[in-house]
């Protein structure tokens, strides 16, 4: 019924690998569904890029910083547990039926250790010129949340915030490594 996530800190790396910061790099993303399609966009410097870094999550010099509360990072999001505690990175609330157990679960996210980057290439060269705008189209798989490195029972493992850490650390072990996939980007004519 909930999902939500942050991506941040996107950067574009071109052939010769410069490395190029996308500024104001905090986007909360939502989706009602897991078919969901959530949008943002991007102001990118003119250029040709292979390859993308972005992380999920808020870095550690934002996460606990109250003084930035604009934009997706305004407190009234439902996205941060307290300043001592930071930004939820990623909140994941719903019902479930499995083996005719009937319940719910929430899995809240966040703490500096629990901060992602991924490193994906392109399927082909995004290209920005001209102020024409490109489409890059990023796909994220939370099947693997409940079943990539390690299995989720969501029977036994329904409530998890902060801790405790051993759940914690099965559910950021699968979204880690095969969460996101970038689908195929769209250039002007």
């Amino acid at each position: 019924s909930k999902f939500k996530y942050y991506i941040s800190n996107v950067k574009l790396i071109n052939q010769e690998g410069d490395t190029t910061l996308v500024e104001d790099s905090y986007h909360l993303v939502e989706s009602t569904g897991m078919m969901a399609m959530s949008t943002f966009e991007l102001t990118i410097p003119e250029g040709s890029y292979e390859s993308i870094v972005f992380s999920l999550g808020v870095d550690s010099a934002a996460n606990m910083d109250e003084t930035i509360i604009e934009g997706d990072l305004d407190p009234t999001s439902n996205m941060v547990w307290n300043w001592n505690v930071g930004y939820k990175f990623l909140l994941f609330e719903g019902a479930f039926n499995h083996n005719s157990t009937i319940g719910n679960f929430l899995y809240h996210i966040g703490l500096n250790a629990n901060y992602i980057t991924y490193s994906k290439d392109l399927p082909m060269t995004l290209k920005i010129e001209n102020d024409q705008s490109s489409t890059l189209h990023v796909m994220a798989n939370f099947d693997q949340f409940f079943d990539g490195k390690n299995t989720i029972d969501i029977e036994s493992i329904n409530n998890v915030k902060v801790g405790p850490t051993n759940q914690v650390n099965q559910l950021v072990g699968n979204y880690k490594e095969a969460v996101f996939m970038v689908h195929h980007i769209e250039n002007p004519e």
